[in-house]
């Protein structure tokens, strides 16, 4: 190009060579030839010749100008993309800058984050420790009160098999005491026969007093042995709800031990999830920023480098019509420059035009000159196209570059999304499974409270019982101490009757005679006795007027007479025992029943403490179902604290225990060990709600920390 673009200057100077040596042959022709009119056409031509040069050379200058005005335009265009590519450098890196800045702050807010996330982490695994460790010691609490209440349960079996063994016993005894009666019934009939006929009638009323007696025995085994078959009804009974309780109390233990398992699961799973979705979402943000600035980057440089592009290729295509012109030009030239090459001939004309062509050729000059400079300019051209095209090329690279880390980030968001969806669905299974949970600790808190209003019920009850057993203890007292008075009198006056008895007994072992003056003497003292001895006196002469009607010896109707006497009082001292063991039974009842009140109501209050205010109000005034499964027997409950066994306490005690006593009192000690399985399940309640609220909590606990994060 540069080779072709110096051709015209070399043609230029060749012509000028020419004109100037054909200047001195123009003027030795002229002063020679000056007369040849033949050389005058030629010359014409010439001159006409040069003329369209000259006209061609203006227009030249014409296009030239234009030409210049457009490499002016280019060059400023260039500069103006010079300039908008400095300001797009500048911006670029200010962007990059702000870039790194929050790449810097997002680190250092993730480094926050994670610290943060792993102070909570130690935190909960702390109040994770704390509450498996409470777990363990009420679950080891529970196995030991479970192991207690097997051993009760155990004790209370082989307590009913000693008092079957009590129960076999005293069929021996009755066995023994029919038998006795046998023997008993055979020496009367021996009596009868041996004895006269005087005492077949006394013989006649003992045996009828016997026989009374014996219905009497009868009538009281009946009712022992209506009150055993209730008694083991009752201890049937008692035995089913054992055994109920003991089937619900495993099972409760079986639904705790799932619960706690389930709830480790479920905590170790929420903490995995909250920290998989913090991580996916700090990951996403992230990549969702950096992508969306990178696609409005993307999408700006694209947008630049399509205008620099088409200005480029604008640019381009005028330099391209530069070049051809430049080139149709230096042909012309060269024509020209040909031409008057061939002009050596032209003188004359030459002569008058010499000046014009002086001035052409100074025009040509400076053509040249500009010509030159358009070179020089047209090659600085090149070269910021050449580094244009760099620059283009660069920013393809960059452009390539951008676009495969694009679709890096979009196969990264794609999997992001993928691993989010499925962090979704593991979480709202986790929320299903909390929501199952919670409606069963739901299930649980309305079990509760029924048992709690029943309990409340029952307490009302008992406490009612209690009250009207302390009334009737106070009417025993005092129907005590009233009898207490009364058989105080009547030991005084039945011990009156005996001396008295003794001396009419004294006087007719002495003197039969004087019988009736005896009789007569013993009237005013039984007189001076109370009604009931004035009855006994009764008896005792009419006994008397018998015996004189009968005469009878004095010796046996005297000791007929003692015997009546004795009978009487060991009747009465029987009464007063059985009074005596009767408000004992009802002083121990009633103390039993209070102490039992008393643990009752420590039971409820610990219960209904620990509900929430709401639960509290009651559903109804009375807790009458409290024990609805167990029948309550009202009995004394046994000293628990003594070391008496059962057997102890038949073969101990003086007077000795009815069977009805030992009924009641392994009835009572069953209904005890009863009310203690009771105390361990609402024990074991307790602790389920506990743990209820302490899953609760947690679960509102981790709830916060998901939304803190979250936020």
């Amino acid at each position: 190009m540069m080779a072709e673009e110096d051709n015209p200057a070399s043609n230029l100077s060749c012509a000028s060579d020419t004109v100037s040596q054909s200047e001195s042959p123009v003027q030795n022709d002229d002063s020679c030839k000056l007369s040849e009119a033949g050389n005058l056409s030629q010359i014409s031509a010439l001159y006409e010749k040069y003329k369209a040069q000259c006209t061609e050379v203006e227009r030249l200058e014409k296009q030239n100008s234009e030409y210049r005005e457009q490499l002016l335009k280019t060059i400023r265009e260039r500069e103006s993309a010079e300039e908008s590519l400095r300001i797009y450098r500048s911006e670029k890196v200010s962007k990059f800058d702000e870039l790194e800045r929050k790449l810097l702050e997002y680190e250092y807010q993730l480094k926050a984050c994670k610290d943060r996330s792993a102070a909570q982490e130690a935190h909960h695994a702390k109040i994770i420790g704390d509450v498996t460790a409470k777990m363990n010691g009420t679950i080891a609490q529970l196995s030991k009160k479970c192991d207690i209440a097997e051993r009760e349960k155990n004790d209370a079996v082989v307590r009913y098999a000693t008092r079957e063994a009590e129960l076999m016993h005293l069929k021996s005894n009755l066995e023994k005491l029919e038998a006795e009666k046998a023997s008993l019934i055979t020496e009367k009939d021996a009596l009868i026969e041996s004895t006269k006929y005087q005492h077949l009638q006394d013989y006649k009323q003992a045996v009828e007093v016997a026989r009374k007696e014996l219905e009497s025995e009868k009538l009281l085994r009946a009712q022992d042995e209506e009150t055993l078959t209730i008694t083991t009804k009752r201890l049937e009974a008692v035995q089913t709800v054992v055994t109920e309780l003991r089937s619900m109390l495993e099972q409760s233990q079986k639904q705790l031990a799932k619960e706690s398992e389930e709830k480790l699961a479920l905590k170790s799973e929420h903490e995995k999830l909250l920290h998989q979705i913090d991580n996916d979402g700090k990951n996403r943000e992230t990549v969702e920023s950096v992508y969306k600035k990178v696609s409005d980057e993307l999408s700006r440089l694209r947008e630049e480098n399509e205008s620099m592009k088409v200005e480029l290729a604008m640019v381009v295509g005028e330099c391209r019509e530069v070049k051809d012109q430049l080139s149709i030009e230096k042909e012309r030239h060269k024509n020209a420059l040909n031409e008057l090459c061939s002009l050596k001939d032209i003188k004359s004309q030459i002569d008058s035009s010499v000046r014009r062509v002086e001035e052409a050729e100074r025009e040509v000059r400076e053509a040249i000159e500009d010509r030159d400079q358009a070179e020089l300019e047209a090659s600085e051209c090149r070269k910021q196209t050449e580094r244009m095209l760099t620059i283009t090329e660069q920013l393809t690279d960059k452009n390539s570059l951008l676009s495969s880390e694009c679709d890096s980030l979009r196969a990264k968001n794609l999997a992001a999304a993928t691993r989010l969806i499925e962090v979704e669905g593991e979480l709202r299974r986790s929320k299903d499974r909390a929501d199952e949970t919670q409606k069963e600790l739901e299930y649980v808190k309305v079990t509760t409270n029924a048992e709690i209003s029943s309990l409340r019920e029952e307490l009302n009850s008992k406490i009612a019982k209690v009250q009207e057993l302390s009334r009737f203890l106070d009417e025993a007292r005092n129907e005590k101490e009233v009898l207490k008075k009364k058989n105080a009198s009547n030991i005084k006056e039945l011990r009156a009757e005996l001396i008295s008895l003794r001396k009419a007994q004294a006087h007719l072992v002495h003197d039969t005679g004087r019988e009736g003056n005896e009789s007569t003497s013993f009237l005013p003292i039984a007189n001076g006795g109370s009604s009931s001895s004035r009855a006994s006196s009764i008896c005792s002469i009419d006994t008397g007027g018998r015996a004189l009607a009968n005469p009878p010896s004095p010796v046996e109707d005297a000791s007929h007479m003692q015997q009546q006497m004795v009978e009487k009082i060991v009747k009465l001292q029987r009464q007063l025992a059985r009074k005596q063991d009767k408000v004992e039974f009802l002083e121990e009842h009633v103390r039993q029943c209070t102490e039992e009140l008393r643990k009752k109501t420590k039971i409820i209050q610990n219960y209904a403490l620990r509900e929430e205010a709401s639960l509290l109000l009651p559903e109804s005034d009375s807790l009458s179902q409290l024990f609805a499964m167990c029948e309550v027997v009202e009995v004394p409950l046994a000293r628990r604290k003594s070391g008496t066994t059962l057997m102890g306490s038949i073969f101990g005690n003086a007077v000795g225990k009815s069977e009805v006593d030992l009924a009641t009192e392994v009835n009572s000690r069953l209904q005890a060990v009863l009310e203690d399985t009771l105390y361990k399940n609402i024990t074991l309640k307790n602790n389920v709600d506990t743990l209820g609220e302490e899953i609760s909590r947690l679960s509102r606990e981790n709830r916060q920390l998901a939304l803190s994060k979250a936020t």
